[in-house]
């Protein structure tokens, strides 16, 4: 889980420390093993920030505790520690979490489909991170960034799309960082691919809704230019046994690191084929997104519309 931290202020000076706190929590997480303030902030009786109050750490047990008397967390293990933080007559204790990490990595990039119920909603940004045994680190702490909010916006870690579009979302925890991109399509039938040089540059980001039963195969035809090529399951995470194929295209896999998304590139227009192979004796029909994303589009042939 990542914790994002703010506060707003009035423009009055603030009175005298009444309470103490750091995020709304009474645990702090600390990710880095390099020498990191606790964040602990003094706010007077209407809730506004003391600056400068001066605050002191000491153990709440009388253990030792990796914590300065200022306030400096050096976490080089994974113990927890309890921690009393003072300042003139108040005080509050804190358990200090010490996972440090030593990797960070964000499973994308992010795709949503603008007009299905599902995969329209707010996401959890897949993030995860390891410390230095390469053991999975399940508490962190941290910021998320979106890059352009008005494609997408975040609260906290979980990513809340807007619209049709492409921007990228980051995350720093600890010492460490990770990006990845989050891609908005929107759900239409597969005329609409017949006229995507109708819809401007960048917006030429859609997801197709394709059903087959196992066997058969579902093709259309791109204009030219290139193109990034990929499905998403319905469930998002459960794969759905759909395959990609191309024709009268010079196609990359494993673009950003995924092993079926492509970028293909085609003069004359790139042939797509979705199969969906023979397994057993199943018979029914299931249904992927063909999501389909222009890269460097040419120009409009006719004039622009708005979807």
């Amino acid at each position: 889980m990542v914790l994002v931290a703010c506060s707003r202020g009035t423009g009055e000076q603030p009175g005298l420390p009444a309470r103490l706190a750091a995020g709304g929590s009474d645990t702090l997480i600390i990710n880095s093993a390099a020498p990191t303030g606790l964040g602990v902030r003094a706010f007077d009786a209407a809730g506004r920030v003391v600056a400068g109050a001066h605050i002191r750490y000491e153990s709440a047990d009388g253990a030792a505790v990796p914590v300065s008397s200022d306030g400096i967390a050096t976490c080089d293990g994974g113990a927890d520690h309890t921690v009393r933080a003072r300042v003139e007559n108040v005080s509050r204790s804190f358990v200090v979490r010490c996972r440090p990490i030593a990797a960070l990595r964000i499973s994308g990039p992010v795709q949503f489909v603008l007009g299905d119920s599902a995969l329209a909603q707010p996401f959890e940004l897949p993030l995860s991170a390891v410390g230095a045994d390469r053991r999975a680190v399940t508490s962190i702490a941290g910021v998320v960034t979106i890059r352009d909010d008005s494609i997408a916006s975040v609260r906290g870690s979980t990513v809340v799309p807007k619209v049709r579009g492409v921007t990228g979302v980051s995350a720093l925890v600890g010492q460490y960082s990770a990006y990845t991109g989050v891609h908005i399509y929107e759900r239409v039938d597969a005329s609409t691919l017949d006229t995507l040089l109708r819809i401007d540059g960048f917006k030429r980001q859609l997801a197709v809704p394709v059903q087959l039963r196992p066997g058969e195969v579902w093709q259309h035809k791109l204009p030219r230019g290139d193109w990034m090529i990929t499905t998403l399951s319905p469930s998002r995470r459960t794969p759905n046994g759909f395959r990609l194929r191309f024709g009268n295209a010079a196609c990359e896999d494993r673009i950003l690191n995924d092993p079926g998304r492509f970028i293909c590139r085609s003069a004359s227009g790139t042939v797509v084929f979705v199969e969906r192979p023979r397994t057993g004796t199943d018979t029914s029909v299931a249904m992927t997104y063909l999501l389909v994303r222009t890269l460097y589009p040419p120009a409009p042939t006719t004039a622009s519309v708005s979807r």
